[in-house]
């Protein structure tokens, strides 16, 4: 029977550094392949305007009150000089799953009358289902450069996603001539889903040894945009209900890069306390790709003989319109979506050497999303020319507060607690259920994280609950006078659960 031979010390340490680098390898074609079967599934969950919770499990159970401590690998996102400090190299895996549940009782009406079609007074719920984010990370000890720490982190900052059913067409648009097939409206009238993929590369520096440390790292960004909606218009309020709304199922969608970058400043004032300053620069994200737009006619032949009887070109192609149709169209899309810029400044302290304590206040720069832009090229439903068009935002700048505890019950066992209070950034003037993010969010987080030797797995589970938002039927508004409206009257309610699991190689 052949046995293994033995090993000499140094041919055993050889032979673990091997097993390890295979091992490695394993996990990195493993995690790589995961990443990139989730990003191409990826649909949105909202946690603040259209940022997520953050990045990392640790940090995120923490509440995101990372950036005075910023010691693993997910620095590279909320400050990246800490990665100067990593005692060792670090590769990460890490899948998120959000679990949101909004509620919508719409109240769209003007002047005391309903706008025929939405579905008011009711509560209506998004369709039910989990979103699952991927993120991603390899960061490397620069061997023979002391105080040199280098990597790539690719993680989603942004997402947000919701699909609706808030919309019928009205009866009089459903009672089709008898050559001509019944006209339906989609079931999903309302979808948003929106994420960012930001591959990371990031360097770190020691300026002084064990003191202060800086790191900057570079944002290319990739960004997938959805967009339904309806849109209605008036034709003229002679004619009766429901005949004078028009109804356009608006549906946009394209994908774009963009590039920015962030850097930060890392301070260990003494041994219990250091403090952190941290910049991320906007990106603005250039979308290209195309629209869908169906205009929904109603049937009338009463008013397709009244407008033929006036014997008028413009009137006949009047008459054409109450024949019950739907008329299509597809041009080309592009527009700027302009993501914010943020400062953050953190603190960590170390009360004893088992607890620390951090906290961290970051403003973000939202009302650089003023309004979107779109540009297209080709023809409307119509035949003419499409129209350019631009959707108005007018989001304003938001500060977060976080706190965070990290408890060391033992050299392999840790507990942690996190809280932060973030407002939305979306006025009710332009409000709609296509961004849930309905309200200033109080979220509660516990974690534990376990050393395995090389290998660390982490887990957090987040509760965020959503201030409700009741807009009046009242303060429905076009916000820019275009005559389209740009929000949703009605009572809107949030929850949302998070779950968050990485595993963490160190060599």
């Amino acid at each position: 029977m052949l046995r293994r031979p033995h090993l000499h010390r140094g041919e055993n340490e050889l032979h673990i550094i091997y097993q390890e680098c295979v091992m490695l390898k394993k996990l990195l074609k493993l995690f790589l392949t995961l990443v990139i079967f989730e990003y191409l599934m990826t649909s949105g969950a909202i946690a603040g305007g259209l940022a997520l919770s953050g990045v990392g499990s640790r940090a995120i159970s923490m509440g995101g009150a990372f950036r005075g401590l910023a010691d693993d690998w997910s620095a590279c996102y909320w400050n990246p000089a800490g990665l100067a400090n990593m005692e060792m190299s670090e590769f990460n895996g890490m899948l998120t799953i959000i679990s949101p549940r909004p509620e919508y009782n719409p109240d769209i009406n003007l002047s005391g009358y309903d706008i025929l079609g939405f579905k008011n007074g009711t509560n209506w719920y998004t369709k039910d289902k989990n979103h699952i984010f991927p993120s991603f990370s390899g960061f490397f000890k620069i061997p023979g450069i002391k105080g040199w720490t280098a990597g790539l982190g690719i993680y989603i900052p942004f997402g947000t996603g919701a699909e609706w059913d808030i919309f019928d067409l009205p009866t009089g648009y459903n009672n089709q001539p008898p050559n001509n097939p019944q006209v339906n409206y989609p079931v999903i009238d309302h979808k948003s889903d929106f994420s960012v993929i930001d591959f990371h590369p990031t360097v770190a520096k020691q300026i002084i040894e064990n003191e202060l440390s800086f790191g900057a790292g570079i944002s290319i960004q990739r960004g997938d945009v959805t967009l339904q909606k309806v849109v209605w218009s008036q034709v003229n309020p002679a004619i009766p209900v429901p005949y004078n709304n028009f109804f356009t199922d608006l549906e946009l969608s394209g994908d774009g890069w963009g590039i920015g970058g962030n850097e930060g400043l890392l301070y260990k004032l003494n041994e219990k306390l250091s403090i952190g300053l941290a910049y991320r620069s906007p990106v603005t994200l250039k979308i290209n790709g195309s629209a869908r737009t169906d205009l929904y006619t109603p049937y009338n032949l009463g008013l397709v003989d009244l407008f033929n009887s006036y014997n008028t070109a413009a009137d006949s192609a009047m008459a054409t319109m109450f024949e019950g149709r739907m008329l299509h169209a597809g041009p080309d899309a592009k527009a700027d979506v302009k993501l914010p810029a943020d400062y953050g400044l953190g603190v960590a302290y170390r009360f004893t050497e088992k607890l620390t304590a951090t906290a961290d206040i970051n403003y973000t720069n939202w009302a650089r999303l003023d309004n979107v832009p779109i540009d297209f090229t080709g023809n409307s439903p119509l035949g003419g020319n499409a129209v350019d068009d631009t959707l108005i935002m007018e989001w304003e700048n938001t500060t977060r507060i976080s706190l965070g505890l990290e408890y060391r019950y033992s050299e392999k066992l840790a507990f942690r607690a996190g809280y932060f209070n973030d407002p939305s950034p979306i006025p009710d003037k332009t409000f709609t259920p296509l961004i849930p993010d309905i309200g200033t969010k109080n979220s509660f987080n516990v974690g534990a994280g376990w050393d395995l030797g090389t290998f660390r797995i982490d887990y957090n589970f987040e509760y965020i609950k959503f201030s409700d938002r009741n807009i009046p039927a009242a303060n429905y508004q076009d916000a820019d006078g275009d005559g389209t409206y740009d929000n949703y009257p009605g009572i809107y309610k949030m929850d949302l659960f998070a779950s968050f699991i990485s595993i963490t190689h160190r060599f």
